[in-house]
């Protein structure tokens, strides 16, 4: 099998945790799904050569893996931190501020306490 072939079953396998993780009603194992997808596309995206959308990656699936642990609004200011260093390294055009914004959001939603906020906020990045 090919690089490609493979990151693209990553990629499906992802989308799957993706979709499971908006069904699911407890917050720890929502985060939980999205460390495994964001794991997954991590890998797709190193499969590809393209290692600034796969350092994202890591980064999130360390963000939700942490969220899933603890709700401490340090870890919140982290993470915008690290990924604001990150997008200011490997900035190359304005439609990166998309990535950023996502990325900003989703570590926002991470921190939620409610559940339901979590998935609302997590639908307005992914």
């Amino acid at each position: 099998m090919t690089n490609f072939a493979i990151s693209q079953a990553l990629i499906v396998i992802a989308f799957l945790f993706d979709l499971v993780s908006f069904q699911i009603k407890r917050r720890k194992y929502i985060l939980i799904c999205l460390t495994c997808a964001s794991t997954l596309i991590g890998t797709h995206f190193i499969l590809l050569n393209n290692l600034t959308a796969a350092c994202l990656s890591f980064i999130a699936g360390t963000r939700f893996l942490v969220a899933s642990f603890s709700k401490n609004k340090l870890w919140l200011y982290f993470f915008i931190i690290v990924t604001v260093l990150l997008f200011t390294y490997t900035y190359f055009r304005p439609l990166s501020l998309f990535a950023l914004s996502a990325s900003i959001l989703a570590s926002i939603a991470s921190f939620q306490s409610n559940d339901k906020r979590l998935r609302l906020t997590m639908m307005l990045c992914t």
